[in-house]
């Protein structure tokens, strides 16, 4: 008898995905009368009995109540369901394995069904739990394999039949639409395969870090039924994915003093860490409030100067580059005044990486001082007192953060908060501190632009801002590149619009009531993530269009392929059903 879980004999009883049903005898069940069931009624994920409203035909009645499956009869009394008044109105009880009479509280016994299931579909359900490789699904859902590969359950009991589980193009009924990527152009040049990639058995066309391609063909066909079903499953897990996260930024909001520029200053930075450095940068932004930023967003210079400041960066600087610091430099905070709006520059500070904060507001349709615009085309040069241009920058920025750790009180992060081994350069915390600095310079109202902008475009577009000139030549401080560098990426871009825009979104209109509810939509118009797990559902054949699905994928990869609940799943029930429409196979 394969070891299954129970919820496996849930589905098999719900899609009818078993042989024939042999009844026990039963004084209800009077002679020369074949019960039938009329509907396996409503499947109950809750307390009490397995089904509700299922319809049982003896002759001429009709009995309507409640079903209780277990694999042996005896898990009847193991569970307490004899003492238990919730099942006292059981009319049926389905089991695999008839080892006991059961009765229920009155002590009067229910009615007991024995499923007869085909023994590979038991066995298909068993293997879908014991496979460790994910998605489990995926040996089933492909015909044609590597050798390197196992052969399918499927094969090894039906053998010497090599069907697949789905007809392939030409096959079977007319009603299928292929789902496939698009052909390689046959004239496209091919690039050569370095050494390391050969060594790691990839191809020069795949991702960094992705698995092994484990098949060489196009994905399974799926007919119209099956798309639809997998649709609406992706559909209903990603609104359930939405809700946790906006959820979660509630709880933020309220443990954040319901201030929503305070929940989006953190939750943008938080994202911004890369996993890595998420819980860094969310201290980072609890340490510097909006109410400060707020005050600084005219100034790119000190702007960039309070998030690398907060961050650490600008700590032990002066030891790593003693001949940065001219001799008229301010060595401390206490050179600094309240009355001074902004942190001493040198006049003769050159224009190529910084630029003075202004005095007046600019003029409408000019560039904002410390724009990339305003200053990158200006010429570069050595400053007169003989310094560099980076010396001049680095210095304009620990100056500029004395004056705002003392003006405000600020303290930096320890030594260490930040996290840069095994890190893409792109993503070094140093250069995310600086978009984010851009982004406030660009968008002194960023929090209700974020809550209130609608559109897909105008939100990529919002967080789409150049850097300072310094940082389009620095991945951190002092390490220079030979190309420029640009903003975030586009993925990242997308992917602060997933995981942080959509969400606030929603718990904002959750919260009061305004905003746009286009969360889902937002999402559809996104392009699907591109990442190991998305990798895992395209390989073995399972589409995914869009973010809003990918964004599912990730769900079912974690609450349901993780943990080895294929029962709830259509694809694993559409394993079942299809290996009882040609197998013949002993029974249980």
């Amino acid at each position: 008898m394969p070891h299954i879980p129970e919820q496996w004999l849930h589905q098999i009883w719900a899609a009818g995905l078993y042989n024939s049903l042999e009844f026990l005898p039963h004084p209800l069940i009077g002679a020369g009368v074949t019960p039938t069931i009329e509907s396996p009624g409503q499947y109950n994920t809750d307390g009490g009995p397995d089904f509700f409203c299922v319809k049982l035909r003896l002759g001429s009645l009709l009995w309507v109540g409640n079903a209780e499956l277990h694999i042996n009869a005896g898990d009847w009394f193991r569970h307490g369901h004899h003492k238990d008044p919730a099942y006292g109105n059981v009319i049926l009880h389905v089991v695999l394995n008839p080892d006991r009479n059961e009765h229920l509280l009155d002590g009067t016994p229910p009615i007991t069904a024995v499923l007869r299931v085909s023994s590979i579909v038991l066995r298909l359900a068993e293997q879908l739990i014991q496979r460790k490789s994910l998605p489990r699904c995926r040996q089933f859902l492909i015909p044609q394999r590597t050798q390197t590969q196992e052969p399918s359950l499927t094969s090894e009991l039906t053998a010497p039949k090599t069907q697949a589980p789905f007809p392939q193009k030409g096959e079977g009924s007319t009603d299928r639409a292929a789902v496939s990527a698009p052909k390689r152009e046959e004239s496209a040049p091919k690039r050569a395969v370095s050494a390391p990639e050969r060594e790691a058995g990839r191809s020069p066309e795949r991702a960094v870090g992705s698995a092994p391609e484990t098949h060489t063909h196009s994905p399974v066909i799926l007919n119209s039924t099956q798309e639809k079903e997998w649709r609406a499953f992706l559909r209903d897990l990603y609104a359930r994915r939405l809700e946790e996260q906006s959820a979660r930024v509630q709880e933020l909001y309220r443990a954040g003093g319901s201030n929503w520029g305070s929940c989006v200053h953190l939750l943008l930075a938080r994202y911004l860490g890369n996993r890595v450095n998420n819980d860094a940068m969310e201290r980072l932004a609890l340490n510097t409030p909006v109410s400060i930023i707020a005050k600084h967003t005219s100034s790119l210079l000190q702007l960039e100067a309070l998030f690398l400041g907060q961050a650490g960066f600008l700590a032990d600087l002066w030891e790593a580059a003693p001949s940065a610091v001219p001799s008229s430099a301010p060595t401390s905070a206490s050179t600094a005044t309240d009355s001074h709006p902004a942190a001493p520059v040198s006049a003769s500070t050159p224009t190529d990486y910084l630029s003075a904060a202004p005095s007046s507001p600019p003029a409408a349709g000019a560039p904002r001082p410390g724009d990339p615009e305003a200053s990158a085309a200006k010429p570069e040069g050595t400053a007169p007192n003989g310094q560099t241009q980076e010396e001049e920058y680095l210095l304009a920025l620990r100056s500029g953060y004395a004056f705002l750790q003392h003006k405000y009180g600020l303290k930096p992060l320890e030594e260490g908060a930040f996290r840069l081994l095994r890190m893409r350069p792109a993503s070094f915390p140093h250069r995310r501190l600086a978009f984010l600095a851009a982004l406030y310079h660009k968008h002194p109202n960023l929090p209700s632009l974020v809550l209130h902008t609608t559109g897909i475009k105008a939100l990529t577009a919002l967080l789409r801002v150049p850097l300072s000139p310094y940082w389009q030549h620095h991945y951190r401080i002092g390490s220079q590149t030979a190309k420029p560098l640009t903003g975030l990426s586009t993925d990242t871009v997308h992917a602060l619009l997933l995981n942080v825009v959509i969400p606030l979104r929603r718990a904002y209109h959750l919260q009061t009531g305004l905003g746009a509810q286009e969360g889902e939509s937002l999402a559809q118009q996104l392009p699907a993530e591109r990442n190991a797990v998305t990798r895992l559902f395209t390989d073995a054949g399972l589409p995914i269009r869009n973010a809003a699905e990918s964004q599912a994928a990730l769900t079912l990869h974690k609450a349901y392929c993780t943990p080895g609940r294929c029962y709830l799943c259509p694809v694993g029930r559409w394993v079942l059903r299809c290996s009882t429409l040609s197998s013949v196979a002993p029974q249980y």
